[in-house]
């Protein structure tokens, strides 16, 4: 409902009439009182001049309210009485707008303009969709940004004076209270107004939304636009409700569906240009595809993706399941060259600076190695090999075959080395999960791939 009047009347209070444009009202239903979303409670009301108990669309109603530190000054003509789920103050809406044919010159792009939406005056300007000028006794689709919030619904009727406020230059009608700022004169736009203009029902309007959006519909925003509870929809076969951690979205399932394949060849593209990387992380996959989707809606995607097998994880990384690290010509000259090194160094294997080679070259390849799982990078800049490693691994599961809690000096002893290089050995195995640290010893954890006898 949208307020005309509002005034005090002794020994009932604070007194708002209007007229019912929607719904119903009854004595002791909560309100909310737009803009500001300031919850009101019914203590009584009038339909057409006459005490009731329920007032509906199309009455001449009065409501008598009362809320908390709720005042006089704080009601005022142009303010809206609505349900608590339909509560969204815009500033921007997507109308069909029409041009009297009165009017002596075309109406130019972004013209400032007062809008007259229920009992509220607001100022704004009208971005037009379909042209630069709008020629009169013409419609067009157009945008208005509006400098105060309004609350409007699919199929509102609007009236459009000039910046003096005048004259009247012509109407509309609200298409979508939630324009977008963004790809607002696209074609997919467009075709998604048109349905809108030409059909009055969630129902009839659906298939046209979802089948030109490729980043799916709200379902909040389509009961707010439309005026509609959820629990009233009958949504076609061919469309799916997506969970995402930002909340519930529709789309159409072809399109849903349609994103995957060009995902897989985005990622298939990702390992041709860098074969020496496992592949990209989340948000770096999502831009690297270039998707329109949020990334909320994109993992949701990925999620699925993951979920069917035809995307796989190494730790943070995504990838194709038959993708395998792969060094470059070069790589591969540069490790023959320093794998002798590795081998003949054993236990004590060099750094990185030591190598003999560009360090950062050399500190490199080293971790696309690591990444192949050929090395393992036990600090920054010292790498043991894997076969090493787990000679080493053998010989602390010896130890706990001879004492289950093992001493930093009982491992330094077993493996030559000193405290310090034996120290940085067994905080490796710590983070891989090999070993629990109880202050400075440490206990096999049993779960360990490298804890596991090894296959003849």
């Amino acid at each position: 409902m949208a307020i005309d009047r509002a005034f005090s009347v002794a020994g009932a209070g604070i007194v708002v009439t209007g007229t019912a444009l929607s719904g119903q009202v009854a004595v002791g239903d909560t309100l909310m009182l737009g803009p500001q979303g300031k919850p009101v409670r019914v203590r009584g009301l009038h339909a057409q001049n006459q005490p009731a108990e329920v007032a509906t669309a199309g009455q001449r109603v009065a409501l008598n309210l009362t809320a908390e530190r709720l005042s006089l000054e704080q009601l005022h003509r142009g303010q809206w009485l609505l349900a608590e789920w339909l509560h969204a103050p815009t500033q921007r809406l997507d109308i069909e707008m029409y041009l009297l044919p009165g009017e002596t010159a075309a109406f130019p792009h972004f013209h400032p303009v007062h809008v007259h939406l229920g009992t509220q005056d607001v100022t704004g300007r009208v971005a037009l969709l379909e042209g630069t000028g709008l020629a009169p006794g013409t419609r067009m689709f157009a945008q208005i940004l509006l400098n105060a919030p309004v609350q409007a619904v699919k199929g509102d009727p609007l009236i459009l004076r000039d910046q003096s406020a005048q004259r009247t230059l012509g109407g509309g009608r609200v298409l979508d209270p939630f324009a977008p700022s963004r790809q607002r004169r696209s074609p997919e736009r467009l075709a998604q107004l048109q349905a809108l203009a030409s059909s009055h029902s969630l129902e009839e309007v659906m298939p046209a939304l979802l089948a030109n959006s490729e980043t799916g519909l709200d379902p909040q925003r389509l009961e707010r636009q439309f005026n509609r509870p959820r629990d009233s929809w009958v949504l076609p076969d061919d469309v799916r409700l997506i969970d995402t951690r930002q909340g519930p979205l529709l789309f159409n399932t072809g399109r849903w569906e349609a994103q995957k394949p060009p995902l897989l060849e985005h990622l298939a593209r990702f390992h041709e240009l860098e074969p020496d990387q496992m592949g990209p992380d989340r948000d770096r996959l999502r831009r690297f595809a270039g998707t329109a989707l949020d990334r909320p809606t994109f993992i949701s995607l990925l999620d699925e993706l993951l979920a069917s097998g035809a995307i796989v994880t190494s730790g943070p990384w995504l990838h194709l399941p038959d993708h395998q690290v792969r060094l470059s010509a070069d790589d591969e000259t540069l490790w023959q060259q320093v794998q002798p090194t590795f081998e003949e160094a054993g236990f004590n294997p060099p750094w990185v600076r030591d190598l003999g080679h560009d360090e950062a070259q050399v500190r490199l390849l080293l971790r696309k190695m690591a990444r192949l799982g050929l090395l393992h990078q036990v600090v920054r800049d010292l790498f043991y090999t894997d076969t090493v490693l787990r000679r080493l691994a053998a010989m602390l599961l010896q130890l706990a075959g001879e004492n289950p809690v093992i001493e930093v000096a009982a491992f330094r002893d077993a493996v030559g080395l000193g405290r310090k290089r034996s120290v940085q050995i067994l905080e490796y195995f710590d983070r891989i999960g090999l070993t629990r640290r109880l202050g400075d010893r440490r206990q096999i954890r049993p779960g360990s791939a490298l804890a596991q006898p090894s296959e003849p």
